[in-house]
């Protein structure tokens, strides 16, 4: 693993304990019902996206985590 992909290796890294931390914000203030009607669509849309650049992220942390081996 060439220099340049460790330090994304390690950014992704954090950047995916952000994504589930953020993540696990939005899921809680849903299940606490603390999300207003009006804006029921605007957390749900913004989940979805937390959601889809985590998986993003993860498959990329799973292509670089094997080039370790």
């Amino acid at each position: 693993m060439s220099f340049n992909e460790q330090k994304e290796f390690q950014k992704i890294e954090r950047e995916i304990k952000d994504l589930e931390y953020e993540k696990k914000q939005i899921e809680q203030l849903f299940s606490d019902g603390k999300v207003a009607d009006a804006d029921i669509e605007k957390k749900a849309n913004e989940l979805q996206k937390v959601i889809k650049t985590l998986e993003e992220k993860e498959e990329r942390w799973f292509e670089l985590s094997s080039k370790m081996e």
